[in-house]
């Protein structure tokens, strides 16, 4: 939700502003992302930051699938 408005520039560098929120204030990035949750059912991948609505299982191993089908390859 953070970055619906397209990334900031900074000295021709860009950077999202979730990216900056949860860089410089990891406590108030978490609180968001906990209210974000709760009202709009989205679960994030804590490894990739990948969003799934209404889906907390596919949040929650979503980078673990990815790893296993790169292991059978």
């Amino acid at each position: 939700m953070l970055d619906q408005e397209g990334p900031i520039n900074v000295y021709g560098m860009q950077f999202d502003p979730s990216r900056i929120l949860e860089e410089l204030d990891p406590i108030a990035f978490r609180c968001g992302l906990n209210d974000m949750q709760e009202y709009f059912d989205v679960y994030i991948c804590p490894e990739c930051d990948e969003e799934f609505e209404e889906d907390e299982e596919g949040a929650k191993f979503c980078c673990q699938e990815e790893e296993e089908e790169e292991e059978e390859d």
